[in-house]
């Protein structure tokens, strides 16, 4: 009777619309069906819209005219299927469709539809890698960079618009933090789903409490029938100008024992890993210590690059490919579980490398409201470089209620730089300088994390108590000799003066950091969580200044110790609102969990949380006592001047935090974090000793800096639609530092002397015309904000050609105050970078990739207004794949592949503002039923391969140009290991 009354109101609608409405009902009770799937299908059998039923049962499905076939649908009840015909008015009311039960009994209930592509599992995007079309040898950074809202570009990976630092693998670390190494090291035929998310700390996963600390993660969820066996590659090639490649990877998996091997070699910059650079070799200085040009400024830089590399050097793991870089790496992942007490992760990592670079700057300085300084520099570098690094992760279960977590991560670097910098300044069409400038810097770096996590949880639910200490240590050595031949003018007529010196330094950080924390339940919805760390930070920095010869000989020499002991104890309380409706049985089994057995649907159940709003209040009390301490002393010709100080501190701050999150619907997600953080100077930044290892660019410390104090917002919320497979994220992050630890510049437009009011006293520091002095400072005022949305729906094209495209939006701005010359100088940096992506979908034999954005870059200093920078870097990338099938063994298998990569910059200095039209070509053919591979590839084509950037600071604008690997042809031949077993 109901299925007859269903009938007649579907088609007796006299009156229908483009946004067809209606509610849901159980016909045995009428209780709304909550999470029921509603899709209207046109004839041709392609979804052009659909909804999930909300707690009222109600949905609205917005299509254009036409005839559909209506189709209702949830777990535990019969399907309805109708015939419907949507008119050009507004609004069709279906009124109330009942459901009967279905007869079929829960358990035995198997969905045979398809899974769907993405899906929101608490605060994760969860994809589904069956649904996102690979080539059948990819690895699965080609996998991971279909997904919407994932980047894998320049030797980074982005994850709704932050760079993600951790992959793991079914919930586990692989090859320690290095995102590049897991990706390149995995095919992705063995991927079964695809988590993104916010990892948070070890004890805020125990304590269910939100601690702020959070990393961008992608786990690569593995398919069962592919996690025993053999599988990886090997390959080896050799093309002109003696360009070489070889390299393996090779994975021994059995169940939950699991070895990984990797080794390369090649002179073609291919690095399919990351470098952790602890002693600041990249970054271009010869003294580590130091803040560079760049960050001395508080930079911005915009990377304008063919197919040059990355844009730029970060604290965290980098890939450098500017330049020609010779590389050879191994690393050794292992992981297995020992009974149910011991889950290991172990992972060793090395690589040695030579880079061969050089580079052209062009440098605009604002002087003041009337001056602006020119500065050019050629640079030519050779940099060798050896790192290691291991990692571990050891799980270690006692009982059923206490467990203990031990994760060491050590890394040891040896850098050498030699470098060749030719450098001229400009004012006013009058040359005020030029040098020639030799370094060579050798450097030695260690660094040491360690944590040991202890949890105990009581039998009383939401109660635990977790204690952790932490161990880091940071330890630096480097030795700068410098040569320079420096020629001055004043008034026109040139004054020369030859330096050379050394500066060895020696640098160590410790700190040893304790917490403790105990939650306790209040009530069934409130729980509370007290907490005390005690942290304490001990560092030494040595530094010597030896000019030997010359009317200025000098031997310098410090010695700055400082502590820091910081006592926080802490307040969590937590609460939760709201309550999921559970009135009807079906409320989440009818949300088109395809392709789940049920035991996965009752787990969907449990982490949905639905009409629920998790709150979190906290605030910090923290109080630091701050010590500094330098020994020194100048000796020059007339005699020994000391140079020390001694300066004591005291911080006292409340830290308030706050966190909302809540799941509106089962396909959406909000999140809103709030919190505070304080950040002391470092022994270099306080360090009163003057460092001229580039005699145009001095620096020193200043002992009066105060603690950083930093306001943080951010908020997310993704939703996506289950008929449609639409997906909308979107994320906001605004941040202020009050007391921000910047620079006061002095630039000298001609020669003077600047007497500076230190610690020791008052010093002269004479300026020779074209000269800066930076010195650190606070200031007040500075605020950083970004945006960043992404919308995804897939679409078919004739009925075959399926396409996943994707529109983003990026909106980032930086207010960045300084001193220039005694005037406060504000930077307002702004960046809009629209985006465009389509990638294909349609088999593993055709796989191509378009993707376009264009970056608008405004730059405003109150210092030289008319100067005011606008500047665009537009890219398009395009991809393609194609193999041949045919029942011919010699037509079968070619393999066809393109690569054009194309940017152009506007709105730089004069030689800047180029295009860079980058193509790569190949063709192979592949045999042994596609496990082996020949193929010739072709880099560069058109020959026209270039490294661009562009670097903004406050005061400031710097574009550079550096030399790249140019045009090579490579013949590779390629193994491809598959030896998969049942377990």
């Amino acid at each position: 009777m109901v299925r007859r009354s269903v009938v007649f109101l579907l088609l007796s609608v006299a009156a229908s619309a483009q946004v067809v409405i209606g509610t849901v009902a159980d016909s045995v009770n009428g209780t709304p069906v909550i999470g029921a799937t509603v899709t209207l299908r046109r004839p041709s059998g392609e979804v052009a819209g659909g909804a999930v039923t909300d707690r009222g049962g109600n949905f609205s499905v917005r299509v254009s005219e036409g005839f559909y076939m209506l189709r209702i649908h949830s777990i535990g009840y019969d399907t309805i299927s109708r015939p419907l015909r949507v008119r050009a008015v507004d609004t069709l009311l279906l009124g109330t469709i009942r459901l009967h039960p279905s007869s079929v009994q829960a358990q035995d209930v198997v969905v045979e539809e398809t899974a769907p592509r993405i899906e929101v599992k608490g605060d994760t995007l969860e994809y589904n890698a069956s649904q996102f079309k690979t080539e059948r040898n990819a690895d699965a950074d080609k996998l991971v960079a279909k997904l919407p809202g994932v980047e894998v570009e320049g030797g980074q990976v982005r994850a709704q618009g932050q760079q993600v630092q951790r992959v793991l693998v079914d919930g586990k670390p692989f090859f320690g933090q290095d995102p590049l190494a897991t990706l390149r090291s995995l095919p992705a035929e063995i991927v079964d789903r695809v988590q993104v998310y916010d990892q948070q700390s070890d004890q805020a996963q125990f304590t269910r409490f939100d601690d702020g600390e959070r990393i961008k993660t992608i786990n690569l969820v593995t398919r069962p029938d592919r996690r025993n066996g053999q599988f990886g590659k090997l390959y080896g090639g050799y093309g002109d100008n003696t360009r070489y490649t070889a390299g393996a990877t090779v994975n021994y998996w059995g169940g939950e024992q699991r070895a990984s091997v990797l080794a390369m070699s090649n002179n073609i910059n291919q690095q399919n890993f990351a470098i952790e650079d602890i002693v600041g070799m990249f970054g271009g200085g010869g003294n580590p210590f130091m803040r560079t040009m760049g960050s001395a400024f508080g930079a911005m830089r915009q990377s304008m690059r063919g197919g040059g590399g990355p844009g730029f050097i970060n604290n965290f793991l980098v890939s450098p490919t500017d330049g020609i870089i010779t590389s050879h790496a191994a690393a050794l992942n292992y992981s297995n579980e020992f009974g149910s007490w011991l889950d290991l992760s172990a992972s060793y990592f090395f690589n040695t490398s030579t880079n061969e670079a050089q580079q052209w700057l062009n440098r605009q300085l604002f002087v003041s409201d009337t001056a602006t300084q020119l500065n050019s520099q050629s640079t030519s570098a050779t940099t060798r470089n050896t790192n290691h690094r291991f990692s571990m992760r050891a799980d270690i279960t006692l009982d059923s209620m206490n467990s203990i977590l031990l994760t060491p991560r050590l890394t040891w670097q040896n850098s050498d730089r030699s470098q060749q910098t030719q450098t001229a300044t400009v004012a006013q069409a009058q040359l005020l300088n030029q040098l020639a400038t030799t370094t060579h810097t050798p450097a030695n770096g260690f660094t040491s994390n360690s944590e040991l996590l202890y949890r105990h949880r009581f039998a009383t639910e939401g109660r635990t108590l977790s204690a952790r200490l932490q161990w880091n240590q940071w330890t630096n050595t480097t030795d700068p000799s410098t040569h320079s031949f420096n020629e001055f003018f004043t008034d026109g007529v040139p004054r020369y003066d030859t330096v050379e010196t050394t500066q060895p330094q020696d640098g160590t950080t410790r700190t040893l950091s304790a917490n403790a924390l105990y939650t306790e339940p209040l009530a069934e919805r409130h729980q509370l969580q007290l907490g005390y760390t005690i942290t304490s930070t001990t560092t030494d920095y040595d530094r010597s200044w030896i000019q030997p010869t010359g009317p200025n000989a000098t031997t310098a020499r410090w010695t700055t110790t400082s502590t820091a002991l910081a006592q926080q104890p802490s307040l969590r309380y937590k609460l939760i609102l709201g309550s999921p409706d559970t009135s009807s049985a079906t409320q989440l089994l009818g949300t088109i969990m395809r392709g789940f057995a049920p035991r996965g649907m009752q787990r969907m159940m449990q982490q949905s949380g639905v009409g629920i709003w998790n709150i979190e209040l906290g605030a910090d009390y923290q109080g630091t006592t701050f010590d500094a301490e330098q020994t020194g002393s100048i000796t020059t010709s007339t005699g020994t001047i000391p140079d020390a100080f001694n300066i004591g501190r005291q911080f006292h701050n409340i830290l308030p935090t706050l966190s909302v999150s809540t799941r509106p619907s089962i396909t959406s997600f909000f999140r809103l974090w709030y919190n505070t953080r304080t950040n002391l100077p470092s022994v270099s930044q306080l360090q009163e000793a003057l460092d001229n290892t580039n005699p145009l660019q001095l620096s020193i410390g200043n002992a009066a800096l105060n603690q950083e104090y930093t306001h943080s917002i951010w908020l997310n919320y993704g939703t996506f639609d289950l008929a449609s497979a639409t997906t909308l994220f979107g994320a906001i992050s605004i941040s202020r530092t009050d007391q921000r630890i910047t620079n006061a510049v002095v630039i000298a437009p001609s020669d003077t002397t600047v007497t500076l009011a230190l610690a020791s006293g008052n010093r002269s520091i004479p300026l020779r015309a074209g000269t800066q002095l930076t010195q650190p400072t606070n200031l007040d005022g500075f605020w950083s904000a970004s945006a960043f949305v992404l919308y995804s729906r897939p679409v078919t094209l004739f009925e075959s050609i399926k396409l996943n495209p994707s529109v983003s939006l990026a909106v980032n701005y930086q207010r960045d105050p300084s001193l220039i010359n005694g005037a406060e100088n504000i930077a307002h940096s702004g960046t809009i970078t629209p985006g465009i992506n389509i990638t294909s979908n349609i088999s593993e034999n055709v796989d191509f990739t378009i993707s376009g954005r264009t970056a608008w870059n405004t730059v405003t200093n109150t210092i030289r207004r008319e100067l005011n920078q606008q500047f665009a870097t537009h890219t398009l990338l395009a991809r393609a794949t194609f193999i041949t099938s045919d029942s011919s063994a010699w037509l079968d298998g070619w393999v066809f592949t393109a690569d054009f990569n194309y940017v152009a910059t506007t709105g730089l200095a004069e030689g800047y503002n180029i295009a860079v039209p980058l193509l790569n070509l190949g063709i192979g053919k592949r045999f042994l039923d596609g496990r082996g591979e020949v193929r010739l590839s072709v880099f560069d084509a058109l020959n026209r391969n270039n490294s661009i950037n562009r670097t903004v600071g406050s005061g400031y604008i710097e574009d550079t140009q550096t030399v790249v690997l140019r045009r090579y042809a490579l013949l590779s031949v390629t193994y491809f290991l598959r030896a998969f077993r049942n377990p």
